[in-house]
């Protein structure tokens, strides 16, 4: 079940990051215990509530095995580019009146 408040914690956003750069570098989802190299976390259970708290809300998929498959922003949600500027996902681009 999703819940309404979308808005991460601080480790919820430092397990987002370590999962999307993970996928970028190997091209394929980190497991638990590669993301508790990562964050430098020792308990799985620790990782394992970041996932839940993810999942629940809205940003991981994951399959009937519980493993991740996709990543996903909930609409209507912004992100903080390098660049300093926000990008508001979820709302698609107007196309070109002619």
């Amino acid at each position: 079940m999703l819940q309404k408040n979308i808005k991460l914690t601080l480790q919820q956003e430092k397990t987002l990051k370590a999962i999307e750069s993970f996928f970028k570098q190997y091209q394929f989802f980190p497991s638990v215990r590669d993301l508790a190299k990562v964050l430098k976390i020792q308990s799985p259970n620790t990782i394992f509530s970041h996932l839940k708290g993810l999942h629940n809300k809205g940003y991981l998929q994951k399959n009937h095995k519980g493993q991740i498959i996709n990543i996903s922003y909930p609409k209507n949600t912004s992100v903080n580019l390098e660049f300093g500027s926000n990008l508001v996902l979820g709302r698609g681009l107007e196309p070109p009146c002619f």
